[in-house]
């Protein structure tokens, strides 16, 4: 660590506005904020705080939760030159340095000060870039191979791209978690592939926060198919699908036309009307003859 004795500077700015409107600063309880607050104290002091996790909780007095805690608050520092740094802290003590210098001899020190600083700081700028994104693509792999289990497994490119946004907002385990409960749910009520998400939209939807109906329950619920039956008007052979059937589709391969439930059923009664119409011509001439045939009976007997 860098930074020792008289070198040590006793206090640093604390911007109090920049600091709860911070996003990592927000999504902290009280005692992650805690935590931070005292990391940022040795870090000032000292340069930095040592990359070991043991030593660390140490440091911060041994907390209950600490696995939980420190992975909230290992997000606000990067690892430079072997130590935990703050880049906003080394940023403050490089004005420091930069005015403290330039009072006592006029800058002749700030500028080697400030050239030391500034190498420092996009190194570790880099270094946070390059940990967090194989982080984040490690992570996404393992979600990746969790979806693929439902098959619905098109477009990894998007659902790379989607997952990492849902990062800045959400944790890796909160929505690995929602994922393994809705593929269970899919799986309980014979969900078909075809009716569940890309992987991009269910991240875009934030469906992990989706209310998943209990394990008890899920036995109780019944998955609904629409079916759709055909039939020839020619052959009479039946088609069933679940989908209805386009334009180019109605065709049988006997040449006639599959006709809908409702179409088929017209077309009977139609052929039923046209069937029975003979037939009443022959009753209404029978009656008519009769009716004749009557007559000429009654004039004759009188």
């Amino acid at each position: 660590m860098s930074g020792s004795g008289k070198n040590k500077r006793p206090a640093f700015q604390f911007y109090a506005g920049d600091f709860l409107s911070d996003y990592n600063v927000v999504c902290m309880n009280m005692a992650q904020r805690g935590i931070y607050i005292t990391l940022l104290a040795h870090a000032w002091l000292e340069g930095g705080i040592p990359d070991n996790t043991d030593k660390i909780k140490r440091l911060c007095g041994n907390p209950i939760e600490w696995d939980d805690d420190w992975n909230v608050v290992r997000d606000c520092f990067e690892l430079v030159d072997g130590d935990l740094v703050n880049p906003r802290m080394e940023r403050e003590r490089l004005k420091q340095i930069e005015r403290s210098e330039k009072a006592r001899i006029n800058g002749a020190l700030g500028g080697k000060a400030k050239q030391t600083l500034s190498k420092r700081l996009p190194k570790a700028k880099q270094t946070l870039s390059s940990s967090k994104k194989k982080k984040n693509e490690d992570e996404f792999e393992e979600f990746w191979k969790l979806w693929s289990t439902t098959n619905r497994k098109a477009d990894k490119k998007r659902a790379k791209d989607s997952y990492i946004k849902a990062l800045k907002s959400e944790k890796h385990d909160v929505i690995m978690k929602g994922l393994a409960s809705t593929i269970e749910h899919w799986a309980k009520t014979g969900k078909e592939t075809k009716y569940i998400p890309h992987a991009s939209t269910w991240l875009n939807g934030e469906r992990w926060n989706d209310d998943i109906p209990k394990s008890n329950a899920i036995s109780n619920v019944v998955t609904k198919t629409h079916t759709y039956t055909y039939t020839c008007d020619k052959c009479k052979s039946q088609v069933i699908v679940n989908d209805k059937l386009k334009s180019d589709e109605v065709f049988c391969d006997c040449g006639g036309e599959l006709l809908s439930k409702y179409e088929y059923q017209q077309m009977m009664a139609k052929k039923q009307e046209n069937s029975n119409a003979p037939s009443k011509a022959r009753a209404k001439e029978e009656e008519d003859f009769m009716q004749a045939f009557g007559g000429m009976v009654e004039n004759i007997s009188a």
